[in-house]
C-alpha cells in the first residue's frame, strides 16, 4: 500500500497564527494602558511585559515555521505510524496494542484531537527521552492522554477516519484490529 503523508492544514495554521498575534496585541494594549496609566513603571512589570512578548513572538515564530516546513508531519506506512511531532522513533503496527481517538471540547467546541498509542516497547521509548520530555510525558498521564499520543489537530484528517486508516494497516500485516473507543473529554475553565 502506498504511504500516506499529512500535512498541517493552511487554513488551520492560519487560523492559529491569527489567534496568536490577536492575542500579541490584546498584550500590547494592555501594557500600553499600564504604562500610561503609570507614568514611572516597575521593573518587575517591564520584565514581565517583555517574558511575555517574547513568548507570543516565539509561538508566531513557530507556526510561520510549521507553515514553511516542506515535510509531512505524520506518516502511514506498511511498517508503521511516523509523528514528526514526537521525539520518539517509529510506531510499528506490530508494537501497537491499543488505541483510543480522544476528543476534547470546550463550550461544546472541538478544540484537540489526539489518538492515544499503547505500545509494547513504552520503557524503551521512555528511556529514550529527554528529562524535559519524560516529564511532559507524566503530565499527559495526569492528565488521562495516556503516554504516548498522535496529535491530529491541525491535519486534514479525522481522528475517526486515522483510526480506520491505522486497522486497514494493521489488517494488511495480519494483525488484529484495535477497538476504538472515542472518548470526548470537557475541558473545563479552573478558577
Amino acid at each position: 500500500m502506498q504511504t500516506l503523508e499529512f500535512r498541517p492544514g493552511r487554513a488551520r495554521v492560519m487560523f492559529g497564527m491569527a489567534a496568536l498575534v490577536f492575542t500579541l496585541l490584546v498584550f500590547a494594549v494592555i501594557g500600553l494602558a499600564c504604562l500610561k496609566a503609570d507614568p514611572a513603571p516597575s521593573y518587575a512589570g517591564f520584565a514581565l511585559s517583555l517574558a511575555i512578548f517574547a513568548f507570543f513572538l516565539w509561538g508566531l515564530l513557530r507556526v510561520i515555521r510549521r507553515l514553511r516546513d516542506p515535510k509531512a508531519q505524520l506518516i502511514l506506512d506498511d511498517e508503521g505510524v511516523t509523528d514528526r511531532t514526537m521525539p520518539t522513533p517509529k510506531f510499528l503496527w506490530q508494537s501497537i496494542l491499543a488505541a483510543q481517538v480522544i476528543q476534547t471540547r470546550r463550550f461544546g467546541v472541538p478544540m484537540m484531537t489526539l489518538v492515544r498509542l499503547d505500545v509494547t516497547d513504552e520503557q524503551e521509548r521512555l528511556d529514550r527521552l529527554s528529562s524535559k520530555d519524560r516529564r511532559l510525558v507524566a503530565m499527559n498521564r495526569s492528565m488521562g492522554y495516556g503516554t504516548f499520543f498522535v496529535n491530529l489537530t491541525s491535519l486534514p484528517i479525522r481522528g475517526e477516519d486515522f483510526f480506520r486508516l491505522m486497522n486497514e494497516r494493521r489488517a494488511q500485516q495480519s494483525l488484529p484490529a484495535l477497538i476504538d473507543g472515542i472518548r470526548t473529554v470537557p475541558v473545563e475553565l479552573t478558577r
